[in-house]
């Protein structure tokens, strides 16, 4: 396959400088940073002081759906929803290094439509696609988004890198749980459906030049098992089995022979149910040392420290500043110094005076079984979140006024606590990424998974 045209030359504010480390790849909803106005991003969160450890994702899922209408004599009526391709990145966020994808967690965003659907079963597949398009769960219901669409979309969009269209080997069909047999068909067309469109993007940059995108392109390589018999690939789901067959996809995409691949994408990486930061390491290590790892969607602080324990030149796709700010809790993990990384630090009880969470998270709103608002203890706290942090709510505000806010129900109350989550998250992910060597940064990985697995010794 011939390469990528001479990409197009980028306005100074939006060149990438070259950056070998591990980055946050933020969840933006609807194409915007989360809860932040650009000034308050400026001061926050720079773009020259955080480009080494944060991107941006921008869904087509979310910019690019866009309301229909038709013409009723002399009125025009509302007709519902359909995927658009002259959606435009808002102007503020250019300095920003960018990723667009099609969605975060196709899976996730079947679940959420079915808890809230009231359709029928047949209605409710959790993943339904077909060669010609991919269908997206949306807010606005279900909708086909072809690979021509995506494409305009994703130059539309203006990002540095681009991941393609791709497909899961999901396990559910229209009618139930698929059976063995028809599990392997799925995931064996799933394999061809994500090589296809891939081509399929890549041919439109190289014989469409009036069009073509100036950003990289991550590739998307499907995370898939052996059966019992060593013979056919199975889903991620629902099979024990530990051998990964993602070693022909990867000598498929590397031999594809395009200048702009500059990465890879593992998807369903994180529904793997055994042995997932072994395949990660292997992955890794498979890959040339400046090619980007990527992964789309991480649920917890302790799959972040995961991937961040396995080296450099991974980009890790995660909502949870945005959603810890939504369910008002605080993240309050100590950062340890490299050269006490032995020592496990953890959150006394004068330091915290609260209890933590599976995350890190110390919880703000009241439980529906103790709505005395006076009983917690950070009710006349005048200390930071976190002493030692520097980001513009420890510098400016109290936990006692976080606390009120909280309780008041305030949008203020979830901006201040997401400018502390993610400013202390790219923190913990720069800590590790900067570690003088693999020991060091096994150490830190240690000692932060020390604090967020023995929440018992943070007990009040």
């Amino acid at each position: 396959m011939s390469s990528v045209p001479e990409r197009r030359k980028r306005s100074a504010t939006t060149s990438p400088s070259p950056i070998s480390s591990t980055r946050i790849l933020l969840q933006c909803p609807d194409g915007v940073f989360p809860y932040l106005t650009p000034a308050l991003l400026q001061i926050c969160f720079p773009p020259d002081r955080v480009a080494d450890v944060l991107l941006l994702g921008l869904a087509v899922r979310d910019t690019c759906l866009q309301p229909t209408t038709y013409h009723d004599g002399n009125k025009r009526k509302p007709r519902g929803y359909n995927f658009s391709s002259t959606t435009k990145v808002d102007r503020w966020m250019l300095p920003y290094q960018r990723v667009t994808v099609p969605t975060f967690d196709y899976l996730q965003d079947a679940q959420a439509a079915e808890s809230t659907s009231s359709s029928s079963r047949n209605d409710q597949a959790a993943v339904t696609m077909t060669n010609q398009h991919a269908m997206m769960w949306t807010a606005n219901g279900r909708h086909a988004l072809t690979p021509a669409v995506y494409f305009h979309a994703a130059v539309g969009l203006a990002s540095h890198s681009v991941v393609p269209l791709f497909d899961v080997g999901s396990t559910s069909g229209s009618h139930g749980p698929l059976s063995a047999n028809g599990m392997r068909k799925r995931t064996h067309t799933a394999l061809q459906r994500t090589t296809q469109w891939r081509n399929d993007f890549v041919s439109r940059c190289c014989t469409v030049p009036e069009h073509g995108t100036s950003a990289d392109v991550w590739a998307p390589l499907n995370m898939v098992r052996e059966d019992a018999a060593g013979r056919v690939p199975l889903p991620v789901e629902g099979t024990s089995h530990s051998q990964a067959l993602w070693k022909d996809q990867l000598s498929d995409i590397l031999n594809s022979g395009h200048n702009g691949l500059s990465g890879i994408v593992a998807i369903g990486w994180e529904s793997l149910e055994e042995d997932r930061l072994g395949s990660l390491t292997n992955l890794r290590a498979e890959l040339p040392s400046n090619m980007t790892l990527a992964l789309l969607s991480t649920q917890t602080l302790g799959q972040i420290l995961e991937v961040c324990s396995i080296g450099h030149n991974i980009a890790i796709g995660t909502n949870l500043p945005t959603k810890w700010a939504c369910q008002a809790k605080a993240l309050c993990v100590q950062l340890p110094s490299p050269k006490n990384a032995k020592r496990v630090k953890t959150v006394e009880t004068a330091e915290c005076n609260a209890v933590l969470d599976a995350d890190g998270c110390v919880r703000l709103r009241p439980t529906d079984n103790n709505r005395d608002v006076t009983t917690h203890p950070w009710f006349r706290d005048r200390r930071p979140i976190l002493p030692d942090c520097q980001c513009l709510t420890c510098r400016s505000h109290s936990r006692a006024y976080i606390y009120h806010l909280v309780c008041a129900k305030e949008l203020l109350a979830e901006i201040l606590l997401f400018i502390h989550n993610l400013h202390l998250l790219l923190d913990t992910v720069r800590l590790l990424s900067n570690a003088a060597n693999d020991d060091e940064r096994q150490l830190l990985y240690k000692n932060l998974l020390y604090q967020i697995q023995n929440t018992n010794t943070h007990n009040i």
